[in-house]
């Protein structure tokens, strides 16, 4: 935010500069007038932005993988398209809370991905519905995933489980197995 409150004031510094430079025939309304427009100009560039809420890096998935390892981070994987409604809400909901956005912030590097363009991708990480959420650590090994929409306090104790190393889906199928073959879970099957 300082990078923008400092923008800001500088709007506002060459609004200022604008009347110290004016010969004076502007009256005491013109004046005020400027003077309001660049403090309002300073407030509104300074300001929160309506998407406060989670921040997708544009970054390729192949930069995020490399954020992550420096910063040693999961890489959080938004698969949505233009057409998908559940995808929106989720967009509109639980990525605008505040408590999901500051998880994402403190623990991912979050990269959202159009599901219709990225189909590469999406058939690598297995996305077959939309909004899906894969959480993937540095080493590209997925840890867990979320596939629909879900909630703010169910995403924030889902996350909360993957950060721990208790996932859902666990042990996962690797993302290449060799000759094409499906891995084995190595969880015993119960028996009938």
């Amino acid at each position: 935010m300082a990078p923008c409150f400092s923008m800001g004031l500088a709007c506002g510094v060459n609004f200022e500069m604008l009347l110290l430079q004016h010969d004076g025939t502007w009256g005491w309304p013109m004046r005020t007038a400027m003077r309001a427009a660049a403090l309002l100009t300073a407030v509104l560039v300074a300001a929160p932005s309506a998407a406060d809420g989670v921040v997708f890096q544009n970054l390729s998935v192949g930069k995020a993988f490399s954020r992550a390892e420096t910063e040693r981070k999961l890489v959080l994987l938004y698969y949505a398209t233009t057409w998908c409604a559940p995808c929106r809400v989720l967009e509109a909901t639980t990525f605008e809370d505040p408590e999901v956005a500051a998880w994402v912030a403190e623990h991912t590097v979050a990269v959202k991905l159009d599901g219709d363009h990225a189909r590469g991708l999406a058939a690598r990480f297995d996305i077959g519905k939309y909004p899906s959420l894969v959480f993937v650590d540095a080493d590209r090994q997925v840890l867990d995933r979320v596939v629909g929409s879900i909630d703010a306090t169910r995403f924030l104790a889902f996350a909360g489980k993957v950060l721990a190393g208790r996932y859902a889906v666990h042990p996962l199928v690797p993302l290449d197995p060799p000759n094409g073959a499906r891995a084995r879970s190595t969880e015993s099957a119960p028996h009938t």
